[in-house]
Parts: C-alpha cells; structure tokens; sequence
C-alpha cells in the first residue's frame, strides 16, 4: 500500500479522536479562570488523556500522530509516494 493512501485511511481513522484531544485541550485552559468546577475539571483531563476509557488508551493515540506527522513529512518530501 502507498504511503499516501496510508496516511489517508490512518487520518480518517485517528481525525473525530484527534478533535476531541484538542477541544478537551483547549477547555482545560480555562482551568484556572474558576470557570470550571472541580469536577468538570476532572472529567475533560480524563476526557483528555483518554483514562476515562482506559488506563492507557492515550498511547495508541500518541502512536496516531506519530504515524500521520510521518507519512504527512514523507508526502511533502516525495511527491510520488
């Protein structure tokens, strides 16, 4: 399989948990404004690091963007692949 079509179906897979990543990231910094409660707090940083559904489910998280920063570096560089 080509590199392109592997960074395509892996982006498709990873993209709905890379946005939920990224807005529970942008919520947690209004962790210190007092906007939050203590709870909510707790929720998106579960939300977050993806603990709320397991322990360590966040790693295979880590391994998606690092597969999608890859191939995307290998597209930029070689045209063909």
């Amino acid at each position: 399989m080509k590199v392109r079509k592997l960074h395509k179906y892996s982006s498709l897979v990873f993209a709905p948990f890379f946005l939920i990543v990224t807005a529970t990231g942008a919520l947690l910094f209004l962790k210190g404004t007092g906007a939050l409660s203590r709870e909510q707090i707790k929720l998106i940083q579960d939300l977050h690091s993806w603990e709320i559904i397991a322990k360590y489910a966040g790693i295979v998280l880590v391994f998606g963007v690092f597969f999608v920063t890859i191939t995307g570096i290998i597209l930029l560089f070689n045209k063909k692949a």
